[in-house]
């Protein structure tokens, strides 16, 4: 009679222990990204970043503003667009890299030395501006200003979930 509890109380034990180990995984992706709260931005880019979130005020806009830096030279420049462009992805992040493709072409910019490519934010990126940043090899990110603990609770839920929710398909389930 003991025997098959037992077996039962191992059996969820071992599909409880690879649920721990994602976990696990999931917070150890999400605590050791590459962006900081600013250490040493020099005071002419927080200038910059201060007069651009001002654009943003004037225009009613969420007041986040962002510089991307090459080296010495700041190569794109943005604020957040969301309702004068009705953009869902008009985020300040997003923007300085539209602009900063502006300036130089597409190819140009993939051959940048990318220890060298910094975005700088006057708050802390989303999901997706992170995703941005990953995608187009933007290693260091520094921001001013942290985002609300709820928030922040909030995204881990969401790319925890999202690690899980997205997955290939395979030729058999496309058709």
């Amino acid at each position: 009679m003991n025997r098959p509890r037992l077996s039962r109380i191992t059996s969820g034990l071992l599909s409880f222990i690879p649920g721990i180990l994602i976990l696990a995984y999931a917070f150890a992706v999400i605590a050791f990204r590459n962006i900081a709260v600013s250490g040493k931005v020099e005071k002419h880019l927080i200038d910059s970043l201060v007069s651009l979130r001002e654009l943003t005020a004037d225009r009613k806009e969420y007041p986040v503003s962002s510089i991307l830096i090459y080296g010495d030279s700041i190569i794109g420049t943005g604020y957040n667009t969301f309702f004068e462009r009705n953009d869902p992805a008009g985020h300040a992040e997003i923007n300085a890299l539209r602009n900063a493709l502006e300036k130089i072409s597409f190819t140009d910019f993939r051959n940048l030395d990318r220890s060298k490519l910094v975005l700088i934010t006057s708050y802390e990126p989303c999901l997706m501006c992170q995703g941005m940043c990953d995608q187009y090899g933007i290693k260091k990110i520094f921001y001013l200003q942290n985002k609300p603990k709820y928030l922040r609770w909030r995204n881990t839920r969401i790319e925890f979930l999202n690690k899980f929710r997205i997955r290939r398909l395979k030729h058999d389930q496309t058709q």
